[in-house]
């Protein structure tokens, strides 16, 4: 005859089959009666009351199955969090990396020369999905730049040179260089979700 097997069930219901079938085994009934009234295999009571006899109750209980969080990961928590803040707070270059951005491929490297271990790309992506990191298109801005001196310019001297214009009836004019283009030339690079990263270019 055959049996369906005990670990296909869910975990309430093989905990409630286990206490059951201890119960009936306390009162005398045999590991091949149980297992044909439960429709298990004896040998299944028999692991069953061998776990009581060891753990009391709490054996019956339900227990949480597959692999313990964590129990397949390459990297330590510790080394998990400094790849976050490396990803967070600087760019490949500065690592002295040949990237533009953090792709998975850059991570892995990183991860290697940090800490010697290496990782398929596929894997890191599973990491980063599992940091909230998502592949984004950077903005750029220049090496260069002074955000500071910028400040400074539109609260000073452009006011200065609105005012001018309006004393001798001129108009300011705008001007940019622009062009197009069928592609993103930019990329994707990851970062913490709802954070953009920011690809330094030569202006």
């Amino acid at each position: 005859m055959s049996h369906p097997d005990a670990r296909t069930l869910a975990p309430a219901a093989q905990a409630e089959k286990r206490r059951i079938a201890v119960a009936m085994r306390k009162d005398g009934v045999s590991f091949v009666e149980i297992g044909r009234t439960l429709g298990v295999h004896y040998m299944t009571v028999s692991k069953w009351w061998d776990a009581f006899r060891a753990g009391g109750v709490d054996a019956l209980a339900p227990r949480k199955r597959g692999p313990a969080v964590g129990a397949h990961r390459r990297l330590t928590p510790r080394q998990e969090q400094a790849i976050r803040r490396a990803i967070t707070d600087t760019t490949p270059d500065q690592r002295t990396l040949p990237f533009a951005l953090w792709t998975r491929a850059a991570i892995v490297e990183l991860i290697e020369r940090k800490f010697g271990t290496a990782l398929p790309v596929r894997t890191m992506g599973h990491y980063l999905q599992r940091w909230g990191f998502t592949a984004q298109k950077p903005i750029k801005r220049a090496y260069e730049q002074r955000p500071e001196a910028i400040a400074a310019w539109l609260e000073t001297e452009y006011p200065r040179i609105q005012r001018q214009a309006v004393v001798e009836g001129a108009e300011i004019s705008w001007g940019a260089e622009t062009s197009l283009s069928t592609s993103d030339p930019r990329g994707r690079g990851f970062a913490p979700r709802g954070r953009t990263p920011v690809r330094p270019v030569l202006s």
